[in-house]
């Protein structure tokens, strides 16, 4: 495992000093779920399966026993999305001012206890997915260069339907970029970590591994039964 890469347990977890500005401005961008997680053709949103799914019934049927669906993900909820960003604060000593941006759907009135135990500055929040929620808040601020650090969170493992945040965050100025998914983990975010979240979001949209079992599972099963049948015969 190259340093690139940290996957660390949370309640172990000490970054290296370069990781981190010392005394520097933090942003931390908390991502709501977008997997696609339910029976629904609407789950999928304006993906190709959407639009092939609306022209095809069978492939709508398909959908309905989820083998058009994203796995379940087991997404986190705001309450430990914000327990995680606590710990990290605590554990390596985040000084300086530390900022929240909230991904739209999230309640935060009914954590701003959780919030303020972070940061005595308020938060802001927007639509993570639309254009124009980079020209906002604590996201306009990152987009001029406002930033020393900036830290997604996600709640799931691997930030399903995430793309275009990681996009816009990469290409923004911050020189330290980390991110904390939903399982405790912290990673440095650069392009070989976003090249392996590209591969693992794939596998989880397509279900290729789970096609390519029930392919091969046909050929198997006839050839056991045949050769169960035969063995059976010579038997008596």
């Amino acid at each position: 495992m190259t340093e690139t890469h940290l996957p660390l347990e949370m309640r172990t977890l000490v970054l290296k000093p370069e990781l981190l500005t010392k005394g520097g401005r933090t942003l931390f961008v908390l991502c709501a779920y977008h997997g696609a997680d339910h029976d629904s053709v609407e789950a999928t949103g304006k993906s190709f399966y959407r639009k092939v799914m609306r022209r095809n019934p069978f492939l709508r049927v398909l959908n309905n026993f989820a083998f058009l669906r994203d796995f379940y993900a087991n997404a986190r909820d705001l309450d430990y999305l914000l327990s995680m960003v606590k710990d990290f604060v605590s554990l390596n000593t985040v000084d300086g001012e530390i900022a929240l941006h909230f991904d739209a759907g999230f309640d935060l009135d009914a954590s701003k206890d959780a919030i303020s135990e972070i940061t005595p500055t308020q938060p802001s929040q927007s639509n993570l997915l639309a254009d124009d929620t980079w020209t906002s808040g604590y996201m306009s601020e990152l987009a001029a260069g406002k930033f020393d650090t900036i830290i997604l969170v996600y709640c799931d493992a691997i930030g399903l339907r995430c793309n275009k945040i990681d996009a816009r965050v990469a290409k923004s100025s911050p020189s330290h970029k980390l991110l904390i998914n939903g399982r405790r983990r912290v990673f440095k975010f650069d392009a070989d970590l976003r090249g392996s979240l590209a591969k693992r979001r794939f596998l989880a949209h397509s279900h290729l591994g789970e096609f390519a079992s029930a392919v091969a599972i046909v050929p198997v099963a006839t050839a056991l039964a045949v050769f169960d049948l035969i063995s059976g015969r010579s038997s008596k």
